[in-house]
């Protein structure tokens, strides 16, 4: 049996969360993990003024309790390391304590700017390493905040949320035939919008956050109006005949878009077929044609959306081979390793995985 650690982890605790994966992650592997949640301590509000006023005034007492808190378990738990999933809401000064404390200090960036709102930028100087998700947030880390102790670790998916569903009973709801789950942008807005005009009323469906942003009135009977989170991201994802991979642009400060995300596993961990926007990087996890579909351009979306909904028995393949290699080292226990490796290559001790 190996060295049981001690992981303290800081960010969102919801189910089908990528932090809550993480933390599944480090205990499959037999660890000790206490979560602090910032979802715990500053609550999510609507969007009426009367809530968005309260919110501003209220915000700061509970952004100083959920700062306290964390030096509280890190202090309590008397934690071997301690990961920050990205860092919102925690002020630099709690990350120089930690820093004081001793444990080691690690962040796991999935983003692809380092400028958010509930961010600050100047916690990045204090970690002893940086995970990021994407391989062009190295370069960028290095030029916004001036560290080189940075590396590239994707995402996974959580064996608790990410798997399929099967039951037709569960799944008639959300039965379509093309859907996205995932956050709106204008780059996604424009290529759902040309794939619209392609599909009948009721053959695309979108899930996810800030759609209320889009303009395009043909998109308007896709738009489900909610998230899809845990598992109803999963059931929403088995109950598609095609799952598309968008991918979001740069943001100010990025400099380059996205070249896989979350959907690159959620989707095939699930059982879906994926048409993912073709990088050089989604090649990197998955063989274009016998794994995962892919397009580069408006028209080739459209071309091959229509191939796939008229090829069953291709999709239900190639679903199925996606979902197998999927499985084979993508896990949040697989970057829990990764991450524990990396711990114990600065702190000079060696780690068995627990048996």
């Amino acid at each position: 049996m190996g060295e049981i650690r001690k992981v303290l982890i800081v960010g969102g605790s919801w189910h089908g969360g990528n932090c809550t994966g993480l933390a599944r992650g480090f205990r499959a592997l037999g660890h000790a993990v206490e979560l602090v949640a910032h979802d715990h301590h500053i609550p999510a509000v609507d969007r009426t003024l009367t809530a968005r006023v309260m919110h501003r005034v209220l915000t700061p007492m509970f952004v100083r309790r959920f700062n306290t808190e964390i030096i509280r378990a890190a202090k309590q738990f008397e934690a071997d390391l301690v990961v920050l999933f990205k860092g919102a809401f925690v002020a630099a000064e709690t990350v120089i304590a930690l820093r004081q404390m001793g444990p080691w200090l690690a962040n796991f960036y999935p983003d692809n700017t380092l400028f958010h709102s509930t961010l600050d930028i100047a916690i990045f100087r204090h970690f002893d390493h940086i995970f990021t998700t994407k391989r062009f947030g190295i370069r960028d880390i290095g030029t916004h905040v001036g560290t080189t102790n940075v590396s590239f670790l994707p995402h996974a998916y959580d064996p608790q949320v990410h798997r399929p569903f099967t039951d037709h009973r569960v799944l008639k709801s959300w039965v379509c035939d093309v859907s996205f789950t995932g956050t709106w942008s204008p780059r996604k807005e424009a290529l759902l919008t040309a794939l619209r005009r392609e599909l009948m009323p009721g053959q695309l469906r979108i899930w996810g956050g800030q759609w209320e942003r889009c303009r395009s009135s043909e998109l308007r009977d896709a738009i489900m109006g909610h998230v899809a989170c845990g598992d109803q991201f999963a059931m929403a994802i088995s109950a598609s005949s095609v799952n598309l991979g968008l991918l979001s642009e740069r943001r100010h400060g990025a400099s380059d878009d996205d070249q896989i995300t979350s959907r690159t596993f959620h989707i095939p961990a699930c059982g879906g077929f994926m048409l993912h926007q073709r990088t050089a990087e989604v090649a990197e996890y998955f063989e274009e044609g016998t794994e995962v579909g892919c397009f580069s351009t408006t028209a080739e979306l459209r071309e091959k959306v229509m191939y796939y909904l008229s090829h069953e028995e291709e999709r239900v393949r190639m679903a199925r081979a996606g979902y197998e290699r999927c499985l084979a080292g993508n896990s949040w226990m697989d970057r829990a390793e990764a991450i524990l490796d990396k711990y114990d290559e600065a702190r000079g001790t060696r780690y068995a995985t627990l048996v």
